[in-house]
C-alpha cells in the first residue's frame, strides 16, 4: 500500500540546538529505508520511498526577500495621468508604496521588484509580498528596516534604486521588543506556512524501488506500506500551529545555554551579550514540550507526543548523538505511520 500523501515528521529547538545537522542527516538516512512495524502486523514494513527536507527558517528568509523594491523618485511620474486616475497623486498611490529613503527628502515610490516579471511568480506570492512589504513600513519603517541592495546603483546617477529588507537591523528591532517581535510573527508566519504546505504539496513520488536489504532476499514486500518522508526543520514549529498542523509527528531538540550561546556566536559572529539576548528570548523547551503535549491531546490520532533530545557540546561524541537521535526519529516515524492506519 503507498500512502500518497507525505509523512511529515517537524524537527523543532531553540537558537544553536544542532537542529539543521540533524535533519540533514535524517534526511540521508531515511531515503529508500525499511521500517519494520512493531508485533502484531505480520511481519510487516514501512518503506521510506524518499525524503525532503523543507527548512521553515530558509523559508522566512526567502519570504523578507520578496519584499525587496525598486524605488523612484515620484517626480517621474508627476505630469503622468490615465483613464482610472486623475490625477498624478492618486496613479502614484496605485502603483506602488510612497516612501522616503535614507538620505533623502522627497518622496519616491516603491515597486515590488517580483512584480517587474509577473510570469516568473504566482500573483499570490505577489500578494503576499505586497501585504509584507506594506506592513513592514507601516509598523516598523521603511527606514528602519529597509537598506540599499547589494549592487544598488543610486549612486552612479541613476534616478531607480533598488532596496531590500535589512535582517541584522529587523533583527535587532524585534530580539529587543517582544511587542515587536509578535508584530513580525503575524506578518511573515502565514506566509512562511504557505510557502511550506506548497513544498510538501509538489514532491512528486518516484516509482517504487526495493528497499535495499530486501534485493535479493525474496521478502515478499508486497504488504508494506509506502510513502515520502518530509522532515520539517522550524524553530518556532510548536508556536506556529499552521505548521504543526502539517506534521505528523515531532521531535524536540534541545542544548543548554551556554552551548547555544558559543555555537550562535560562531555562527552569527555575535557578540556574547548579543547572543545571549537572542537565546533567552526564546520560549523554553519545557514549555515548548508542555504546549506540544497539549496539542497532542486536542488531536488524538494525529501528532505523536514528543522525544525531546538533549544535543552534546563535545564533538567527539557527535557521531553517538547522531546514531541516537535517528533511533528516536525511527521510533515515532514507525508510530505516525501506524497512527494513519496501516
Amino acid at each position: 500500500m503507498h500512502l500518497a500523501r507525505p509523512l511529515v515528521l517537524g524537527v523543532c529547538g531553540g537558537i544553536g540546538a544542532g537542529k539543521t545537522l540533524r535533519c540533514e542527516h535524517l534526511t540521508r538516512m531515511f531515503a529508500g529505508r525499511r521500517l519494520p512495524l512493531p508485533a502484531p502486523n505480520g511481519g510487516r514494513s514501512v518503506r521510506v520511498t524518499s525524503t525532503k527536507y523543507i527548512s521553515a527558517d530558509i523559508e522566512g528568509h526567502e519570504v523578507l526577500r520578496s519584499a525587496a523594491v525598486r524605488i523612484s523618485p515620484i517626480t517621474d511620474y508627476e505630469h503622468e495621468v490615465d483613464a482610472e486616475h486623475d490625477t498624478a497623486d492618486e496613479l502614484v498611490k496605485a502603483r506602488g508604496l510612497i516612501v522616503t529613503p535614507p538620505g533623502e527628502r522627497s518622496s519616491w515610490i516603491a515597486h515590488l521588484v517580483v512584480d517587474q516579471n509577473p510570469n516568473a511568480v504566482s500573483q499570490q506570492d505577489r500578494d503576499d509580498a505586497w501585504m509584507l512589504l506594506s506592513g513592514l513600513d507601516r509598523y516598523f519603517g521603511f527606514n528602519n528596516v529597509f537598506h540599499p541592495a547589494m549592487g544598488d546603483g543610486g549612486g552612479n546617477g541613476s534616478s531607480t534604486r533598488e532596496f531590500e529588507v535589512n535582517r541584522k537591523s529587523l533583527s535587532a528591532l524585534v530580539f529587543s521588543d517582544v511587542t515587536q517581535l509578535q508584530t513580525l510573527n503575524s506578518l511573515t508566519w502565514p506566509l512562511i506556512a504557505r510557502r511550506v504546505q506548497r513544498c510538501i504539496e509538489s514532491i512528486t513520488e518516484l516509482p517504487q524501488q526495493p528497499a535495499a536489504d530486501d534485493r535479493g532476499s525474496g521478502r515478499d514486500a508486497s504488504a508494506d506500506v509506502s510513502a515520502p518522508l518530509v522532515v520539517l526543520e522550524a524553530a518556532l514549529l510548536v508556536e506556529m500551529r499552521a505548521l504543526l498542523d502539517l506534521c505528523d509527528a515531532c521531535l524536540l531538540v534541545d542544548t543548554d545555554e551556554d552551548t547555544a550561546v558559543r555555537r550562535l556566536r560562531m555562527r552569527n559572529g555575535l557578540e556574547r551579550e548579543e547572543a545571549l539576548r537572542r537565546v533567552r528570548a526564546q520560549c523554553s523547551m519545557t514549555a515548548r514540550a508542555e504546549d506540544l503535549r497539549e496539542y497532542t491531546n486536542a488531536r488524538p490520532g494525529g501528532v505523536v507526543p514528543p522525544h525531546a533530545f538533549v544535543t552534546t557540546s563535545d564533538s567527539v561524541e557527535l557521531s553517538d548523538a547522531l546514531r541516537s537521535f535517528e533511533l528516536v526519529a525511527e521510533e515515532v516515524i514507525v508510530k505516525a505511520f501506524l497512527a494513519r492506519g496501516v
